[in-house]
């Protein structure tokens, strides 16, 4: 019994000549018998490549991957002569990334130049790109002063407030280089309260008082009786000491009366 008409195959699909690892590649054969062909891997490159059920395969490492194309025959046609078709797979070259553009950090406010602790400050900075910068408190900073979330920051004690200004870029810019604003943070001075001059008062003399001798009006119908007893000295005035030198108050009225009769004996 013979082996049936011969029958030869080929493969319609052109190979890849620069297959890469990731890449996927589907090869097409055809027999001249009209019989379908079965396409598989050889094993010497099962680490290379592999074929799924859709007939699509996929590479998976550098190296030579080999694809089997074979037809047995049938009752009419004997089994065709296997195919083979070899690709060369590389890995692909490692891309440099992409040159991304400068950019500069500044600020556009200007930090205040006596600032005490209690009162606030809005820093503004801004990029050459265009990119918003992001401001923080430097951590040596943070006992000194602090940032809210709508950008004010606050002085609390005494030192150096230091605001970090970042812009970390994006895929056109690459990050900027950090920019610092340092602020002295000083105590406002305690005021003095204010002294009230206390008014002196006026110093006080002391005088002996006049002795004076109570006057009667006699009514013109009773008769005037005069009576005569000693003489009186005349009234000695006693001389004025200031309070204030030196002396109290009680030694004053020492001194006054010391005078008075010094001049009664004189």
């Amino acid at each position: 019994m013979g082996y049936g008409e011969p029958q030869t195959i080929s493969f319609t699909s052109t190979a890849p000549t620069s297959a890469t690892t990731g890449h996927t590649y589907t090869p097409v054969a055809s027999s001249t018998s009209g019989l379908p062909v079965t396409l598989t891997i050889a094993p010497s490159s099962t680490t290379v490549c592999s074929i799924a059920s859709d007939g699509v395969v996929t590479f998976t490492t550098a190296g030579t991957c080999t694809i089997d194309a074979n037809q047995p025959g049938n009752s009419t046609y004997g089994p065709a002569s296997q195919v083979t078709q070899a690709i060369t797979v590389s890995t692909p070259p490692v891309t440099s990334p992409t040159t991304l553009l400068a950019q500069t950090i500044s600020f556009t406010s200007t930090a205040p130049t006596s600032a005490t602790t209690g009162h606030t400050y809005t820093p503004v900075a801004s990029s050459t790109s265009g990119l918003p910068v992001t401001l923080t408190i430097a951590p040596s900073s943070t006992t000194v002063c602090s940032i809210a979330s709508d950008g004010v920051v606050t002085f609390t004690t005494a030192g150096t407030c230091t605001i970090d200004a970042n812009q970390p870029g994006n895929s056109t810019y690459g990050p900027a280089s950090q920019v610092t604003q340092a602020i002295t943070v000083s105590t406002p001075p305690v005021t003095s309260p204010t002294t009230t001059p206390v008014p002196v008062p006026t110093p006080v003399h002391s005088s002996a008082s006049s002795v004076s001798t109570p006057s009667t009006t006699p009514s013109s119908s009773e008769p005037v009786t005069l009576k005569t007893g000693p003489p009186v000295a005349p009234a000695q005035s006693t001389p004025l000491v200031p309070i204030g030198l030196g002396l109290s108050a009680s030694g004053v009225v020492g001194i006054a009366a010391y005078e008075l009769r010094r001049r009664r004996a004189s």
